[in-house]
């Protein structure tokens, strides 16, 4: 039968193989950076340097998740550690945003810039970079929208706790 404490080891085991997925996603990004010539072309700066200034925001926000499940896991729910777990997260989120936002932005600029001075009838800027910036746009809102949703949780958890210290002073 399906319980609670089983749906928190489900979750604490997929956080911990986030770790693995994420550092395995760093390593083989790196040997595919690797295998182009130029470290410095476009397409290289543009795909990579947004995913390796992300890296460690995301490690960070598997650290919380982990911590917090692990204090979640000893029943310690309504506690100041867990809602400091939480607003880091959410920055976290709401951080790899604006690098993803700003990422999209550039993209964009580039794409536009790359296009006004290119000589007739040459493309340097292919559609699928533009393309690209849309996702990204796309995957930024989704952030943010997921660093929100964090901050209103953290928000319920610090009244919850309000109203926990209230009624054992009550009592």
């Amino acid at each position: 039968m399906w319980n609670k404490n089983k749906s928190v080891a489900l979750t604490h085991f997929l956080v911990r193989l986030f770790y693995f997925i994420l550092a395995a996603a760093v390593i083989l990004s790196v040997i595919q950076s690797c295998r182009i010539s130029n470290v410095f072309e476009k397409s290289v700066v543009n795909y990579y340097a947004p995913f390796y200034i992300s890296v460690p925001f995301g490690f960070a926000a598997l650290v919380c998740l982990d911590k917090l499940l692990i204090n979640i896991k000893k029943s310690i729910v309504f506690h100041e550690k867990n809602v400091k777990f939480l607003r880091i997260f959410s920055w976290l989120c709401l951080a790899v945003s604006a690098i993803t936002l700003v990422s999209a932005g550039i993209i964009a600029f580039l794409g536009y810039y790359y296009q006004q001075t290119a000589a007739e009838n040459v493309v340097y800027f292919p559609f699928g970079e533009y393309l690209y910036a849309v996702i990204l746009f796309v995957v930024a809102v989704a952030e943010f929208f997921v660093g929100l949703v964090v901050r209103v949780v953290k928000n319920i958890f610090e009244k919850a706790m309000e109203i926990k210290e209230e009624n054992e002073l009550t009592i």
